[in-house]
């Protein structure tokens, strides 16, 4: 009466023989236990920044005379929401150019040894 895959959902099954419905057959009930999924969005996944190149002064100092820059070439604003996202804006972008975003490797365990082993 039902597949294998969905057997699971099913809590507990009984025949009911007191209902009279006209008919040689019984009345059975199932109790079934259903999931309901939810659907989840999509998340971005965080940018991180190559630290690792910060070590190198050169790479420091090309950020900050980038940063200082940028800031001097945008003029002031009265608001201080718009001045915030301006200068947000300025480092984030600095920081994209110069640092870079960190390449994520997620087999850091599997190197050329897993692979001669692996043919």
């Amino acid at each position: 009466m039902i597949c294998k895959r969905r057997a699971s959902t099913i809590q507990d099954v009984r025949t009911l023989r007191g209902p009279n419905c006209d008919s040689d057959h019984f009345l059975v009930r199932a109790i079934i236990k259903q999931k309901i999924t939810t659907n989840y969005e999509k998340r971005k996944q965080k940018q991180s920044w190559d630290t690792n190149r910060l070590n190198s002064q050169e790479i420091v100092h090309k950020y900050q005379e980038n940063i200082e820059t940028q800031i001097d070439k945008t003029e002031v604003r009265a608001d201080i929401n718009e001045e915030w996202t301006n200068i947000k804006t300025i480092i984030v972008n600095s920081a994209k150019e110069i640092i870079g975003i960190q390449k994520k490797e997620r087999n850091d365990w599997f190197d050329d040894e897993c692979r001669e082993i692996k043919l």
